[in-house]
């Protein structure tokens, strides 16, 4: 099988990694010749940059993972990896279209969320018209206020 290994800095929740490459190396077998898809382990011999190396490209898999170096006798490297389930299915995800329920950063007014402390204040927002001739008699308008009483 054939491997790409790369060195990133990106952050592991990000679907889209930057990558650099830093070797491809072909016909590599699993440790073992376990087919674990999840958690592989791979053994190479040594090679400028094996120390950079934290990901890597499994093409029979299809899958992307993050990758720990041990150092073996012999002059070879262990790579133990394990899946990123992001940049593995990327295209899928990227291609979605979802209602996201919680967001780590972002809120959304109109999606209930019960950890989402409440605020009791009044909002009153004043939007001007884009132009001078909005009221002309082609154009419909619907005005709706909500709320209690009292004057502003």
């Amino acid at each position: 099988m054939n491997v790409i290994l790369y060195a990133t800095s990106s952050d592991n929740r990000k679907i889209t990694k930057a990558l650099n490459q830093i070797k491809a190396i072909p016909d590599v077998k699993i440790k073992d010749d376990a087919d674990d898809v999840i958690n592989p382990s791979i053994i190479v011999g040594t090679f400028a940059g094996w120390d950079n190396v934290n990901y890597i490209y499994i093409s029979d898999f299809h899958r992307y993972y993050y990758a720990k170096a041990e150092v073996l006798t012999g002059g070879r490297i262990q790579y133990n990896c394990h899946v990123d389930p992001l940049m593995s299915h990327r295209s899928a995800l990227l291609s979605m279209n979802a209602i996201i329920d919680r967001a780590e950063n972002a809120t959304n007014p109109y999606l209930v969320d019960s950890e989402l402390g409440m605020l009791n204040y009044r909002s009153q927002k004043t939007i001007a018209f884009p132009s001078a001739n909005a009221f002309n008699s082609n154009l419909t308008y619907v005005l709706t206020v909500a709320g209690g009483g009292g004057s502003l």
